[in-house]
């Protein structure tokens, strides 16, 4: 998991990932991240480097497109 958060923290710096953190699920434990990408391939190449998936013990990416943002500067 450490590799996971380094992973997404530099993509964050990067300005790829907008936001990513643990969500308190009392169903069991789960992140969320927020990305910017122009097509679901971008998002799939994204997802497949990411050394939680290529850990191949279970994770998964469920993705989502938000339509629409809104946000404070």
């Amino acid at each position: 998991m450490r590799d996971h958060a380094a992973y997404w923290d530099k993509h964050l710096h990067e300005g790829t990932a907008i936001v990513f953190g643990l969500v308190a699920d009392p169903k069991g434990a789960w992140g969320v991240g927020i990305v910017r990408a122009v097509d679901e391939a971008t998002i799939r190449a994204f997802e497949a480097s990411d050394p939680a998936i290529r850990s191949k013990r279970g994770f998964r990416y469920e993705v989502l497109p938000m339509l629409r943002a809104v946000f404070n500067e």
